[in-house]
């Protein structure tokens, strides 16, 4: 009997359980799951984790959505705990396949089965107000009112600038370097030495002699002759990778790959270098993931080339010369890799100045006009030498005054990604 008793007694348990949990289920109307279905509206809307507050009866996600796209026709996936008798969204009925605009809060409210409880959300779906990608200049600052020509480069430590004006056989040096806040002079001095070209390894500042026969190390006040080259012309420092400099150069109209290990200078006769390689006033640029060549001018003509290397020795054009793979033939461009991104701005065709920039987000291999709200101000009026360099996320173009006056000016941009607030 005791068994029958027992048996009994956790069937009717079991019965009592179930009956009140169907009847939480329905007098409890709150919502248990929200999100959004892939929608081409919102990249990646479905990866964004949505928080639901039912003391306070909130929805809201952390993790802002992109700045700029189109939330006003989205469809949410809801789950409730139970089933509801009413769903209404601001206001309205809904039966869970209408779109709704969530470009302002948005009012959820839930009937419960038995008509006994409710309950009213505000959804809000938060999204970045401002353009995270957007680029914000500063009015430019003056440096050195002497200078007639300027080179700049980083490393790890600081932004540097060498602005120089030549003074007979005599050159005239002043330093300025930025380690994040503002520009401060360093060094003045005078040097025999004119320099045409500028990179760093391994934190050390190296230059090229106007003849193109000296590589040159800055020490302090002065520049140090560290190595000689007298089997052609060094033409321009590319930059650093693989514990080496890299150099352009010629001889007898032959291009010339040069390396640096901090000891001895070498012509690496192994490499593969394309015909591009030989053009002057192609801007060189080094990114973590290679040293790139872009554009130039062989016997007079511009070029659009992008000439890339990721290990010194062996170099390619990566750019399809045709529709979105191209980019303005030009010479003496600002090239910067800033943010993630290849920037080419400004040069000259046929001594012209060229005023379309672009932008490639895959090293190179794909261009995009740059958008207007990246573009450098109005007031920035490209000129001979202009160059960049970029530092503790900032971004820096180094560039002559528009009034035609010996000087320097120092742009400084900064994408507001970096100094992003979750909003």
């Amino acid at each position: 009997m005791k068994k029958y008793l027992l048996a009994t007694l956790l069937i009717v348990g079991a019965l009592t359980s179930c009956l009140k949990e169907d009847v939480v289920l329905k007098s409890s109307p709150h919502v248990k799951s929200f999100r959004f279905e892939h929608h081409t509206a919102v990249p990646n809307i479905e990866t964004i984790q949505f928080t639901i507050d039912t003391i306070n009866c909130v929805i809201f996600n952390e993790d802002s959505v992109g700045y700029g796209y189109d939330l006003s026709k989205l469809k949410p996936t809801i789950q409730f705990t139970g089933t509801p008798k009413e769903i209404k969204m601001n206001g309205n009925y809904w039966s869970g396949e209408d779109s709704i605009d969530f470009r302002q809060p948005v009012s959820l409210y839930i009937l419960s089965q038995n008509k006994k409880s409710e309950a009213t959300y505000t959804i809000t779906v938060n999204q970045h107000r401002v353009n995270p990608d957007e680029i914000i200049w500063k009015n430019p600052v003056l440096l050195n009112s002497h200078a007639t020509s300027f080179k700049a480069t980083s490393t790890e430590q600081a932004a540097y600038v060498f602005a120089y004006s030549q003074q007979g056989e005599t050159c005239l040096y002043t330093v300025y370097s930025n380690t994040g806040t503002q520009w401060q002079q360093i060094a003045n001095f005078e040097s025999a030495f004119s320099i045409i070209s500028l990179a760093s390894l391994n934190n050390q500042l190296y230059a090229i002699n106007q003849e193109g026969n000296t590589l040159l190390r800055f020490n302090q006040n002065q520049w140090d002759a560290v190595a000689t080259f007298t089997e052609g012309t060094i033409t321009q420092l590319i930059g650093s990778l693989k514990n080496k400099l890299w150099m352009q150069g010629q001889h007898s109209n032959t291009p010339l790959l040069i390396s640096y290990n901090e000891h001895q200078l070498q012509i690496e006769e192994q490499s593969t270098l394309p015909t591009q390689f030989a053009s002057e006033g192609a801007t060189a640029l080094q990114t973590p993931y290679g040293l790139y060549l872009i554009g130039g001018e062989v016997d007079g003509t511009s070029q659009n080339c992008i000439l890339s290397s990721d290990n010194g020795y062996y170099w390619t054009n990566i750019l399809n010369q045709t529709g979105k793979y191209s980019i303005t033939p030009r010479y003496n461009a600002i090239c910067a890799y800033y943010n993630h991104h290849i920037f080419v701005m400004g040069g000259y065709n046929n001594h012209q100045v060229v005023t379309n920039n672009y932008t490639s987000s895959n090293n190179g291999y794909s261009w995009d006009n740059m958008p207007s709200y990246q573009q450098l101000p109005d007031a920035f009026y490209f000129q001979e030498g202009a160059c960049a360099t970029v530092f503790n996320n900032n971004l820096y173009v180094f560039n002559k005054p528009n009034s035609g006056q010996n000087g320097l000016e120092v742009w400084e941009g900064r994408i507001r990604i970096v100094d992003f607030i979750k909003q």
